[in-house]
């Protein structure tokens, strides 16, 4: 059973609170003669478009692997010094002995999920890190073509947020197509 929200519910909750304060503010607190343009960009699209996903999928995969390796190097670590207790012990162990060897063994399982619960935060983090990172990339050529076009805004269009979006503010192929003709958008 699930209890309270995740980090990306709260994200999109602030978001969306954000976007309502500045499309209210834009259409009801700009002063005479000052015109607020929005604009929105499908982030998700950009990353499919430009390839990101399956890059970042193979990075997060390759990350997945080698900390697989690690868990299973921890775990036979911890397989084999209990199979060398329970040697040192023999075939017929004295209570005291059968009670170290279950210590030990209660130890070497809060280890190993001690360890799996870092690998999760790891890739948890890496993933977060590859998310900060292409909207890092993103967000200059996002400005650069809200500044073209006079745009006070550039919204990231996201499902949860938005049901619908007029394509006339739609953003998303122009930052595919300069993304994909400048340098910045191949070094991410």
């Amino acid at each position: 059973m699930r209890h309270g929200r995740s980090g990306f519910e709260i994200l999109l909750v602030i978001v969306s609170i954000v976007a309502i304060a500045l499309f209210l503010y834009g259409t009801f607190g700009k002063k005479k003669g000052a015109e607020n343009k929005i604009l929105v960009v499908e982030s998700h699209k950009v990353y499919v478009d430009l390839g990101r996903d399956l890059a970042d999928l193979q990075t997060m995969q390759k990350e997945k692997r080698r900390l697989e390796d690690q868990l299973k190097a921890a775990q036979q670590q911890v397989q084999e010094e209990i199979a060398a207790k329970e040697a040192e012990f023999g075939e017929n162990p004295s209570e005291e002995q059968n009670q170290l060897l279950a210590a030990i063994k209660r130890d070497a399982a809060v280890k190993m999920q001690g360890e799996i619960s870092r690998v999760q935060r790891t890739l948890t983090k890496m993933e977060r890190q590859l998310r900060d990172q292409f909207r890092r990339t993103i967000k200059p050529i996002a400005d650069e073509i809200a500044a073209e076009k006079g745009a006070t805004l550039v919204l990231i269009a996201s499902p949860e947020v938005f049901l619908t979006v007029d394509s006339s503010i739609l953003i998303t192929d122009e930052v595919v197509q300069k993304m994909q003709d400048e340098p910045l958008g191949e070094g991410f």
